[in-house]
């Protein structure tokens, strides 16, 4: 959300606005750096992810489902359904 901060002077048959270019500046340069953090986090989680992914084995994944699978079916029971 971005805020454009004017000054209006003057009547409405004479009417002139000033903007205030420096807030308008930052509130852009605060966007952009909060819009690249955001995509480079995105980008490391990513790389982080894939490298976990590829150092999971069939084995490995298999015991995970396992163990998923029994933590729902305790959950079930203690749900009673």
């Amino acid at each position: 959300k971005m805020m454009f901060p004017s000054t209006l002077n003057g009547d409405f048959s004479n009417l002139s606005v000033t903007m205030d270019w420096g807030s308008i500046q930052r509130q852009f340069i605060n966007y952009l750096v909060d819009s690249q953090r955001r995509q480079v986090t995105d980008r490391i989680n990513q790389q982080i992810n894939d490298k976990i992914s590829k150092q999971i084995t069939p084995a490995t994944q298999k015991q995970i489902d396992n163990i998923s699978k029994e933590a729902g079916n305790a959950l079930q029971n203690l749900l009673g359904q």
